[in-house]
């Protein structure tokens, strides 16, 4: 099983060679991870990462409009109208050992991280 912390490192390694654009990280109180455009807490964000332990699956969140921009709203395993900062959000499930969601999640993050 890969631990959050290796899945964190491979995906932004994956996303910055797609896209071209440098991604940062950082660690939540909750256990999960943002990821950034930039190093500035107060902007760049553009996604939102957890293990769920019980689906044994990474959860990829994604501003709903962000996705729009990029062109990827399509590509998501999941949309709920209140979860990116209660506005609506899109989510991508990277099953361990599947590299089809993570390839289809790498995808979608870097489009997402080139239209911010």
């Amino acid at each position: 099983m890969e631990n959050l912390d290796d899945f964190i490192g491979r995906l932004m390694i994956d996303v910055e060679t797609k896209c071209g654009c440098q991604v940062y990280k950082k660690l939540l109180k909750d256990g999960g991870y943002h990821l950034r455009r930039h190093e500035d807490p107060r902007g760049g964000l553009f996604a939102g990462i957890w293990w769920r332990i019980r689906t044994r699956r990474f959860m990829i969140q994604v501003s709903e409009k962000n996705t729009i921009k990029a062109g990827v709203a399509d590509l998501a395993d999941k949309g709920d109208n209140n979860g990116w900062f209660t506005e609506p959000a899109r989510y991508w499930y990277v099953y361990e050992g599947n590299s089809e969601s993570y390839n289809r999640a790498v995808e979608a993050l870097s489009k997402i991280c080139q239209v911010r």
